[in-house]
């Protein structure tokens, strides 16, 4: 989990992170990940510059932030759950936290390996105009080949037969497939949150209706960021899946708000 303080001095360089002189204070994380960071510092990271952590990372941690409410609940409700209800639902919220804060630096990694598809390889060039890929948090990557002009560019966009033609149009191909594998590959982050999601609202559920009164909009709190969580990974499952209307991930994220939804009504007192 990202901490509350912590010293600069345990953090190291993400290499390759910065996206040039503009991108503000070089992005750190400590050797544990992102979700080691200080919360101030994983929130400078956002900001920065840099490719990740983005939306994904974000989500996540509002959604581990959501299971550890759902534990402190558990905890002080032991008197009204008693010790062998509660008790469980603790060991349950904390193992959900545990799973959705993996998920902070899991969501970087998959949003590199998106980029690392739009860098051309030997022997394949980018299609002229390309604005660049959609990724796991919604970031897009200009293409290095948009505004060409001249005879090479010419060249490469129009009379293009023989030989050098099917080269460049089997690679444009080769690169187009690696870059939705990788989206592909990336989808399935998001859609583990909106999954870990689930188990989070119904422990909130739980603990609203027969937990400690006194924590009563902790736990509230804790099934709509939940819930939110859902919302928001669930939108980077369709950006990343948007040459693929067909996969069946759609429909489970849809399938999974809804689910959240009715678990959410009842308890909390009006439909969400």
């Amino acid at each position: 989990m990202v901490r509350s303080s912590g010293s600069p001095d345990r953090a190291d360089n993400r290499a390759g992170d910065r996206a040039g002189d503009s991108a503000g204070p070089a992005v750190r994380s400590s050797r544990d990940g992102y979700a080691g960071l200080p919360v101030g510092a994983f929130l400078d990271a956002l900001a920065a510059g840099s490719a990740a952590p983005a939306g994904g990372s974000a989500v996540a941690l509002v959604l581990a932030q959501a299971a550890a409410l759902c534990a402190k609940t558990a905890r002080l409700s032991a008197r009204q759950l008693t010790a062998e209800g509660a008790g469980p639902l603790t060991a349950e919220a904390e193992q959900v936290r545990a799973r959705a804060a993996s998920l902070i630096d899991d969501d970087a990694r998959a949003y590199r390996a998106v980029l690392e598809q739009t860098r051309p390889r030997a022997g394949e060039s980018e299609t002229p105009g390309q604005s660049g890929p959609t990724g796991p948090s919604g970031h897009t990557e200009p293409s290095a080949a948009a505004g060409e002009s001249g005879s090479a560019g010419q060249n490469r966009t129009a009379g293009e037969s023989g030989t050098a033609g099917q080269n460049r149009t089997a690679g444009e191909s080769g690169a187009a497939g690696r870059l939705v594998a990788a989206l592909s590959d990336a989808a399935d982050v998001p859609l583990r949150m909106v999954e870990l999601s689930v188990p989070v609202a119904r422990l909130a559920a739980t603990l609203a209706a027969g937990g400690n009164p006194a924590l009563r909009g902790d736990a509230v709190a804790a099934g709509l960021l939940a819930q939110a969580s859902a919302r928001a990974a669930a939108e980077l499952v369709t950006i990343n899946l948007a040459a693929m209307p067909d996969d069946p991930r759609h429909a489970r994220a849809a399938d999974l708000l809804a689910a959240i939804a009715e678990v959410l009504a009842g308890p909390f007192g009006h439909a969400t």
